[in-house]
């Protein structure tokens, strides 16, 4: 599930209403959500569900039921809230918000189609050209990009957004002039280190190392900082610097989400003993964090380290997973050919957000490394209905492929190939 820049919006959203009109329930449950406290989070909120209260009032109430994931739910609010006021283009935004959390790639983007032609503000359409680029859907996105940077040239934010548009839908060209222009408006420290990342990105490493080095200028300890420095090292072939970056990015107390990308580069570097060591500590040192755990059960069952990848995914088990979590349970499960299991989890998950394209993949290759011709080609088919992306459609081409259907395969290749035209 592609969720990243839809979770990553849905917390913007939730964050900008935060200052909405309240209530003492409204409160209690956005102090909860922001808390972790997913029990106390539910009670609050069925308290101020019930509450008579304004339209902004509602609108948290929904956003918040995302952020917990309980999509259902965050549906049903928003719906009501559309039939009240169907010409604000705003609801209609966080809408295809949580259609994409929920992985319903289709809804999403009828959502989105609908919100643009009810004259968003421009923070919206910066919003909603993040959420095409999440479901590379790319010419919309460049659409409202370039109409914003029309409207206001000297807007950093947008610019960045532009350049990471760029570097994701492989314009290395356009990418490289709007950091350019980016870089001629007093950028402040965050917006340097994104403008580095996309540097590295579109492989102008020394562009990226000059800003990493300004940053760690200042910040010489910091491990977020230095573990930029060894991911751009490994893009760029300098190993022995990589390494060097990541030991010292250990040494300066990373966060837990420092130690899984260090640990990931490591991996990446062939380094297993280091990233497990890594993961070890992380789960010593936040037995709960179920990030970490998965991480590790991945790394072992890469390693053939059966029993204990087992045991990790025993605990996360007990962890509450949400969707996401369970759907990589379910594929470290087929890794270590614990089919019945991946099957089972998959399919509860089918079940649960039945409009996912990538789950229903995901179920085919289980049939086919099950040896299972015919029910990989039906869940191909089911898939193919429910708006994959272009990745999931290389995947489906290659599973189609390895199935012997050339035919199937040749035509989504070719239609992709339209695509990138």
């Amino acid at each position: 599930m592609r969720v990243l820049l839809a979770a990553a919006l849905l917390a913007g959203l939730c964050a900008a209403s935060w200052a909405a009109p309240s209530s003492r329930a409204l409160d209690a449950a956005t102090t909860a959500v922001r808390a972790g406290d997913r029990e106390n989070a539910l009670k609050y909120l069925a308290v101020a569900r019930k509450e008579r209260a304004g339209a902004e009032h509602r609108e948290l109430v929904a956003l918040l039921y995302a952020k917990l994931k309980e999509y259902a739910v965050a549906r049903s609010l928003l719906g009501d809230l559309i039939r009240e006021a169907p010409e604000e283009p705003r609801l209609r935004l966080y809408l295809a918000t949580v259609y994409a959390r929920a992985g319903d790639r289709g809804a999403t983007l009828a959502a989105l189609g609908e919100a643009r032609v009810r004259k968003p503000n421009a923070d919206d359409r910066q919003r909603m050209a993040a959420l095409y680029q999440d479901m590379k859907d790319y010419e919309p996105a460049r659409e409202l990009l370039d109409g914003l940077l029309n409207q206001s040239p000297g807007n950093l934010s947008v610019r960045l957004d532009r350049a990471s548009l760029a570097a994701q839908s492989g314009d290395r060209a356009e990418g490289l002039k709007q950091l350019a222009q980016a870089g001629k408006l007093a950028p402040a420290p965050e917006d340097r280190r994104r403008m580095a990342a996309l540097y590295g990105q579109l492989d102008d490493h020394e562009a990226a190392r000059r800003l990493q080095a300004e940053l760690l200028k200042d910040k010489p300890a910091n491990a977020s900082l230095l573990y930029d420095r060894a991911a751009l090292a490994v893009r760029a072939g300098r190993r022995d610097s990589a390494l060097a970056s990541l030991a010292e990015a250990r040494r300066r107390s990373p966060t837990l989400g420092d130690r899984s990308r260090i640990a990931a580069l490591y991996l990446e570097l062939g380094k297993d003993d280091l990233a497990r060591a890594v993961l070890k500590d992380a789960v010593r040192d936040a037995p709960r964090d179920l990030h970490a755990r998965l991480d590790l059960a991945s790394l072992d069952a890469r390693r053939g380290n059966r029993a204990a990848a087992l045991a990790s995914l025993s605990a996360a088990s007990g962890l509450k997973p949400d969707l996401q979590e369970r759907q990589r349970m379910a594929l470290i499960y087929e890794d270590l050919q614990e089919f019945k299991t991946a099957r089972l989890l998959i399919d509860d998950l089918i079940a649960e957000q039945p409009q996912d394209p990538q789950l229903r993949l995901d179920r085919a290759h289980f049939a086919a490394d099950a040896g299972d011709a015919a029910d990989a080609l039906a869940f191909l088919a089911e898939t193919l209905k429910r708006s994959p992306d272009p990745d999931d459609r290389r995947r489906m081409a290659k599973l189609y492929d390895r199935l012997g259907r050339r035919e199937e395969a040749g035509a989504l290749l070719d239609e992709l190939d339209k695509i990138s035209r």
